[in-house]
């Protein structure tokens, strides 16, 4: 077979093309997955990607947010876990997993995580949208105000958002 038809052959198959593009290209295929609402497709393809580059930090974070969609928090925990071990500084990560214990109902947790990802970048919104949430559901309408105050500087969008959360006095 000639390079053209392996390549053709590719094209009509993407899955082996993503593997073909190794981690890199798993974690595109199942970033386009997620985005159309596959995500068990998309974990398979995340988790293909970790399995082909074990020290590939972005898989994780993609696998863990694909998990928590999936209603999977301790799974999604574990794998940004093994993404902030890759790469201990990355907000996304911070904030995926912070995301993963909110929606557990561990709201200490959460503001931890989103406490290390405002550390690691100050400007990160959905840090403040996390912690805010969790202020919220902690009975804590000051410091969710506080968040909400500061969110409005970064993302005005999702400053509204967390606005109609806020316990009216």
């Amino acid at each position: 077979m000639t390079l053209l038809g392996l390549l053709k052959g590719l094209k009509s198959h993407p899955a082996a093309t993503a593997e073909a593009a190794g981690a890199e290209g798993c974690c595109e295929l199942g970033r386009q997955h997620a985005a159309s609402g596959q995500v068990g497709k998309a974990i398979q393809c995340f988790e293909r990607a970790v399995s082909l580059d074990p020290e590939y930090a972005p898989a994780y974070v993609s696998l863990g947010a694909a998990y928590r969609e999936a209603g999977r928090g301790a799974e999604a925990v574990r794998a940004c876990h093994k993404a902030l071990r890759l790469s201990p500084k990355d907000p996304e990560a911070q904030v995926t997993l912070a995301t993963a214990y909110y929606e557990m109902g561990s709201y200490q947790e959460a503001i931890k995580a989103c406490d290390k990802a405002l550390h690691a970048e100050p400007n990160y919104p959905g840090a403040y949208f996390i912690r805010g949430l969790s202020y919220v559901d902690l009975g804590d309408r000051e410091r969710a105000l506080g968040e909400y105050k500061t969110l409005q500087r970064f993302d005005r969008e999702m400053a509204d958002r967390l606005f109609v959360k806020l316990p009216k006095r």
